[in-house]
């Protein structure tokens, strides 16, 4: 459970990072928002990410895993689509918001443990 509320909190901060440093790409409406899109997002990385990618495998092997990067953009931009306390421009600004928060999130695991 505390590894769950770790990962909870390092998608919170990664985003409010991520939102401060591409404001034209990632805006939140509040720090309640960006908490609750945290849960939303955590929850669909755990469910639905090992499903799509398995669903994907064959293109993430053909692309050398880049094609992971697309998955992650398309789960954060389906947790933006489910709660809009969370907003991107487009789809493309979402795979950017990934890669984002997944590079706060590798640096704050990293000095945090």
């Amino acid at each position: 459970m505390g590894g769950l509320l770790f990962k909870w909190l390092v998608i919170f901060v990664a985003v409010i990072v991520g939102a401060y440093l591409f404001p034209e790409r990632i805006s939140y409406t509040s720090w309640q928002a960006a908490v609750v899109f945290a849960g939303i997002l955590g929850i669909f990385n755990m469910v639905l990410r090992p499903i799509v990618n398995f669903l994907a495998l064959p293109l993430n092997c053909l692309t050398f895993g880049l094609f992971a990067v697309v998955i992650n953009g398309f789960m954060f931009w389906l947790a933006t689509q489910v709660y809009h306390g969370v907003t991107v421009a487009s789809f493309l600004d979402a795979i950017i918001a990934a890669l984002v928060v997944s590079v706060v999130s590798a640096i704050l695991s990293h000095l945090l443990k």
